[in-house]
């Protein structure tokens, strides 16, 4: 067996892919929020919150609604959307219609750790139109849900026992119910699912950047394969071709399946010798800023199938063209 260092030096002979920047700008995501606000019925309000931190080094990645209307990945964030008529006339429940509550810049901290983009950083390179510290999120939306709204989008995930505790979210919603509210509670998602069927020019060009640097991993993988390799080094040359080229994290952990591990769907562990002989998927996904790939191919070890490998793969690959 070659030593792992030599396959990585294999690695680094390969054509790499450019990491230009190929991010949303703030302009997208503000058309965004309005396109939503546009589909609010009246008197209505949504809310999307992210986590609060679940650590002191908090390495999560939130993405989801909050993310499509933002650009943001950030802990401990809310933000609050208002239908027209609700920012308008005597009876106005606020003076604009988004509000971002964001975690403001910790100066006693910044030696230490990496810095939100806080409160006016929000404002100025994301285009929100109104801006404040989190810790005056729950008072906003405790207030604003005891006003006389109609409906209020957010997002209710049910536990799966019935005695487990509540969600921040339903916890929310029971306390407004609780002081007389009788809004009707909706999904964010029917607003904004059908928005997502339809890409941008910038959401397109991401997700092909993803699919390049996954493919670019597959065709690494074919290089580096040798017997003796373990597929736990064979997942380190797929992670390496992701980094280098701007793909920070993964769209699901990577399958490595050789042998007998190859017919189990989501074998994560990575952890045996592949033999020559053996068949091995690799199932892997690089993700770039928030867009996902997916891309699963069978080799042989050795490097070349046997006879009975090779009809097999047809069958499957003829299976797949026709249905193309």
């Amino acid at each position: 067996m070659k030593p792992i260092h030599f396959v990585l030096t294999m690695v680094l002979t390969f054509t790499g892919i450019s990491t230009a920047s190929n991010s949303q700008t703030a302009q997208e995501f503000m058309n965004r929020r309005k396109e939503v606000i546009s589909r609010m019925v009246p008197g209505s309000v949504m809310i999307l919150r992210t986590s609060d931190p679940n650590a002191r080094f908090d390495v999560s990645r939130r993405g989801g609604n909050f993310y499509y209307l933002t650009g943001i990945d950030e802990p401990g964030c809310t933000l609050v959307l208002l239908s027209n008529d609700l920012v308008s006339g005597t009876g106005a429940l606020s003076a604009t219609n988004e509000v971002l509550f964001i975690r403001p810049l910790n100066s006693a901290r910044v030696n230490w750790d990496a810095q939100t983009i806080g409160i006016e950083g929000a404002k100025t390179k994301y285009g929100l139109e109104e801006t404040g510290s989190s810790q005056f999120a729950q008072e906003f939306t405790g207030r604003l849900l005891v006003s006389p709204l109609k409906t209020v989008y957010i997002d209710m995930e049910k536990p799966a026992l019935v005695n487990a505790p509540l969600s921040d979210n339903e916890q929310l919603i029971k306390m407004a119910r609780d002081h007389g509210a009788t809004f009707t509670v909706l999904s964010p998602s029917t607003i904004i699912k059908p928005m997502l069927s339809v890409k941008s020019p910038a959401e397109i060009e991401l997700t092909r950047k993803a699919v390049e640097i996954t493919a670019e991993a597959q065709r690494e993988a074919i290089r580096s394969l040798k017997p003796d390799m373990y597929e736990y080094q064979l997942e380190a040359v797929v992670r390496y071709v992701f980094s280098v080229n701007g793909s920070k994290s993964l769209s699901f952990p990577t399958i490595i399946g050789s042998g007998i591990n190859s017919v189990v769907l989501h074998w994560m562990e990575n952890s045996k010798k592949m033999e020559a002989g053996d068949l091995v998927v690799v199932d892997c996904g690089a993700e770039k800023d928030m867009y996902c790939a997916d891309i699963t191919r069978t080799y042989p070890v050795s490097g070349k199938y046997t006879e009975r490998q090779k009809a097999i793969y047809d069958i499957v690959l003829n299976a797949n063209e026709e249905a193309i």
